[in-house]
């Protein structure tokens, strides 16, 4: 018997409303695979994003449908996984979560079979402990950012992303309540394309009341040079992220190296190959990169990131993500990985040793429950 894989639709609810500039939810959106090996069972997630890589739940259902047969008739094991994914790589550059989710689900079953960790059978670094999150606040009134930023206090976080609206008054006061509460915290700001111009941008970032150590995607328009503009005005990195999706975006922005932060958001980048791909670049290039997230992953996608990030070494500036149950209702995985103070997270501590491919537990009734 050769692989099976399933496509499940998982929809786990979230504890609190989040809410940015390109889109709100109160629920996972979230493609879930599963490969069923003869012995072992491999688990992939993928989350697609319209805004991110015009992808949805239905055009991933639809991808999955049309490859599933080549996949089942040409992969078996790693080499072939990497031949066939660059004979698909036209269809898969437009599908990156769902094949980010056939993916990681491949390795974690091949991985499996060969009694290797992930890491040991992709032959790159093992887990570097510890990794340090970044507390990630939504946009929202000020009564609610107050007290989401005060359960973000009370666990000693010291970097803090802010989701922002534009909007001087509100945006501001929210950064000058930061620095009061800590004059040491570090504060990076994430515009969700906001701005047509730069004009508008250079007015909003001319009386920012502190520095701040980055803006990300604050124009609608995705310009390379737009961008890097901005930095030589301002004197603030610009965070890439959907400006920033294949290896090949490498030959603009390597121009303007010193501009940039790349974030590097595994189903955004379409899988983990492609993530250390793009992150070995990265080095090499010595352009920083946060490791990001995409809103409500589960464990499966937080445990991919810390491989990422283990790669990147001191180019990995900051992490996103790990909330697992403290937004998400449940996790498909039984021992979740999250962070703990201070953002920290000790992988240590969360993975199952004794288990192979990725080394988490997944519990099987959850999914049913979630699907």
């Amino acid at each position: 018997m050769g692989i099976q894989l399933t496509f499940i639709n998982l929809n786990i609810p979230f504890r609190i409303h989040f809410k940015h500039n390109s889109a709100e939810r109160n629920s996972t959106m979230t493609i879930l695979i599963i490969a069923q090996g003869k012995h072992c069972t491999g688990y992939g997630e993928g989350c697609p994003r319209e805004y991110v890589t015009n992808e949805s739940i239905e055009t991933g259902r639809s991808f999955f449908e049309w490859i599933i047969n080549k996949i089942i008739l040409s992969v078996y094991d790693l080499d072939s996984l990497m031949i066939f994914r660059i004979e698909q790589k036209d269809i898969i550059k437009n599908n990156h979560a769902c094949w980010c989710a056939i993916e990681m689900a491949l390795l974690d079953l091949f991985a499996k079979e060969n009694k290797m960790s992930i890491e040991q059978y992709l032959g790159v670094n093992e887990l570097k402990d510890p990794f340090y999150y970044t507390a990630v606040i939504g946009s929202g009134s000020m009564e609610s950012f107050k007290a989401i930023a005060q359960r973000h206090f009370e666990m000693n976080f010291k970097d803090f992303k802010l989701k922002i609206s534009g909007n001087i008054d509100e945006d501001y006061s929210k950064i000058k309540y930061l620095k009061e509460k800590n004059p040491d915290f570090n504060i990076r700001l994430d515009a969700n394309n906001l701005w047509d111009n730069q004009d508008d941008l250079f007015a909003y970032c001319k009386n920012l009341p502190f520095a701040i150590k980055g803006l990300e995607e604050p124009l609608k328009h995705k310009n390379i040079s737009m961008l890097a503009n901005i930095y030589y005005e301002t004197g603030i990195p610009i965070i890439l992220d959907e400006s920033f999706i294949f290896l090949a975006d490498f030959e603009e922005v390597y121009k303007h190296s010193n501009a940039f932060i790349l974030n590097i958001r595994v189903s955004k980048m379409g899988g983990i190959i492609n993530s250390l791909q793009i992150a070995k670049r990265a080095k090499e290039l010595k352009i920083s990169a946060i490791v990001g997230a995409q809103v409500g992953e589960s464990s499966l996608l937080t445990r991919s990131s810390l491989l990422i990030a283990s790669q990147l070494n001191e180019y990995c500036i900051g992490m996103e993500g790990a909330y697992g149950t403290l937004l998400l209702q449940d996790d498909i995985i039984k021992n979740p990985i999250m962070f703990g103070d201070g953002g920290k997270l000790i992988s240590e501590d969360l993975l199952d040793k004794k288990e192979f491919g990725l080394q988490l537990n997944v519990d099987r009734e959850k999914i049913n429950n979630f699907s």
